[in-house]
């Protein structure tokens, strides 16, 4: 018997346990070196690296991942207007406590307890010059503007470009009219099924229904093999924060905004 068995072990049909058990550990294939460079680009402080690490390692989960500290930025439409003329002029309209603006992107870090976080940006790109007409009056009298919406936490970021037409009437809607260039990374961890769409092209702004797009995806997190479905959400029309604009929000599948 003992012959047999050495045999086997030979040809590699008898794995000794040791070496089973050491290749099934998930935790192993982490690179944790990685998650405290991009968190340190980031802006995290070491403790915060230090305690996102220790609660990876444990399998817990991160405060930025639970739905009841998903967060969103918003962008109203006099600070998307700003930011493409790169103008210097301040005004009650542009004023929005919610976010912190650069000329160029407009970004919001949101840090939790853990050190875990999520930062989100809207970059605008450009704007058209012409107007453009729509099938009926409710369309009519729209600036087109293309941006890039990004979502980026612990685990991972995505991002999209939109082109998005902003209604100059009282009574008209907002829409979005193609989403495009899609981008997924993760840091520990695989993902799958993406897919990039627009939910609700017009605004129902009678309603205070918003445009609304999104990139999903299937995230897995290597550390414990759990899984999550992901979205980065990119909302355009009335009624957020009561004012005209834009927001976007990089949430799990259990976060829902109208």
């Amino acid at each position: 018997m003992k012959k047999i068995i050495a045999f086997l072990v030979a040809l590699g049909l008898i794995i000794p346990s040791g070496m089973a058990s050491a290749e099934s550990n998930p935790k192993d294939k982490v690179d944790y070196d990685k998650i405290a460079e991009h968190m340190k680009k980031d802006g995290a402080s070491q403790d915060d690296i230090d305690n996102v690490i220790k609660k990876i390692k444990n399998g817990e989960e991160l405060d930025a991942d639970k739905p009841e500290n998903q967060k969103r930025l918003t962008l109203s439409k006099a600070q998307l207007h700003s930011t493409l003329t790169e103008s210097d002029e301040d005004s009650e309209a542009d004023e929005n406590d919610s976010i912190s603006t650069t000329d160029a992107e407009p970004t919001k870090k949101f840090t939790f307890d853990d050190g875990s976080y999520v930062k989100l940006s809207i970059e605008p790109i450009d704007e058209d010059s012409v107007k453009s007409l729509g099938g009926d009056m409710s369309t009519m009298a729209t600036t087109g503007k293309t941006i890039k919406v990004s979502g980026k936490s612990v685990w991972g970021e995505a991002s999209y470009k939109a082109k998005i037409y902003l209604s100059d009437s009282p009574v008209g809607n907002d829409y979005i009219s193609s989403v495009y260039d899609k981008y997924i990374h993760t840091y520990f961890g695989t993902y799958s099924d993406p897919a990039l769409k627009i939910s609700r092209k017009y605004e129902v702004r009678s309603k205070s229904i918003s445009a609304k797009s999104y990139l999903f995806y299937k995230y897995t997190n290597q550390s414990n093999f759990s899984s999550k479905t992901t979205y980065l959400r990119m909302h355009v029309g009335d009624a957020i924060n009561d004012k005209y604009g834009i927001y976007v929000s990089y949430t799990g599948g259990s976060a829902s905004y109208k």
